[in-house]
């Protein structure tokens, strides 16, 4: 059996959906416990309407969304465990696929594909190139920038229980899980797009840019000393944190992080962009990061 996990929080709108690409998997034994950070809207009353006992719900206090995830690791019976977002589509074989790749190769541990990203009305297919090597110790790789999404992870389920999510981040818990499982594990990644991922203009990575200068903050201390191994892997951690910073309207504190960044990678265009826009203001600074994030679907 297979043990899906959805945590969600004030989604009705979406809630459906997510759990209908997961009750139509190919792959019939499965368990899906839906954590609900007691929203206020519906979803108790649409999750109740599927009628399927296979769907499990669990009301609790919202804190986060990896507090969620691990009230839901914790409540798992099946032999293998798989994430879902509320707001993220599953391709009806999914779980097929994954399952047979741990059928015919025993060892591994963690298996990965890519996923498209829902823009508006249209379907970007991330790009092969940029995770198609990435199997086996992928833990220098995935510290330096997240290119996995966790909606196309599965793994058995002592590896999941070992290697909890930190409760302490607000945000980018699934970045900072993925790096420590990386730190034990060997990754293993089927070339095909299984997921498709909302893109939800209310999330906290989409709007509370102090809490996400935060978490990035946070996994910067957390692993440090293995990240400034490689100059331009810190340049590209404190761009992150400056960025965010003056995202926030933190333009003094963000322009710090961006200087540093500035000094040990002096020649990187979105490092000498974003240290430039800071001077300008917030207004200013946030159109030039709407503009980049337009025209390059991704973040400096």
């Amino acid at each position: 059996m297979i043990s899906v996990i959805i945590p969600t929080f004030n989604r009705s709108n979406l809630i459906s959906r997510s759990l209908e690409s997961v009750l139509g998997q190919t792959v019939r034994d499965l368990e899906i416990i839906v954590v609900d950070g007691s929203t206020n809207d519906d979803t108790q009353r649409l999750v109740y309407t599927f009628d399927d006992e296979r769907i499990k719900y669990i009301k609790i206090k919202n804190i986060s969304a990896a507090h969620s995830r691990n009230i839901g690791i914790e409540n798992a019976k099946g032999d293998f465990i798989a994430f879902n977002d509320d707001d993220d589509i599953w391709c009806i074989f999914k779980l097929e696929k994954q399952l047979d790749f741990f059928k015919k190769n025993y060892s591994a541990k963690v298996v990965y594909s890519t996923f498209s990203k829902a823009i508006g009305k249209i379907l970007r297919k991330t790009p092969d190139r940029t995770i198609l090597k990435r199997r086996g110790d992928i833990y220098d790789e995935i510290l330096h920038r997240n290119f996995m999404g966790l909606p196309t992870i599965m793994l058995p389920r002592f590896c999941c229980q070992e290697v909890l999510f930190d409760e302490d981040l607000q945000c980018l818990e699934d970045w900072d899980w993925v790096i420590r499982l990386a730190k034990k594990l060997p990754f293993e990644f089927i070339a095909e797009s299984l997921v498709t991922a909302g893109d939800t203009p209310k999330s906290v990575n989409k709007s509370n840019y102090d809490i996400k200068a935060a978490s990035y903050k946070r996994i910067y201390d957390k692993y440090y000393f293995d990240i400034k191994l490689i100059p331009n892997r810190e340049a590209k951690h404190l761009l992150s944190i400056g960025s965010n910073l003056c995202l926030s309207g933190n333009l003094q504190t963000g322009r710090k992080y961006l200087l540093q960044s500035l000094r040990i990678d002096s020649i990187n265009p979105k490092i000498l962009g974003c240290y430039f826009l800071s001077l300008m203001g917030e207004k200013t600074y946030r159109s030039g990061f709407e503009i980049f994030e337009r025209l390059t679907h991704s973040q400096p």
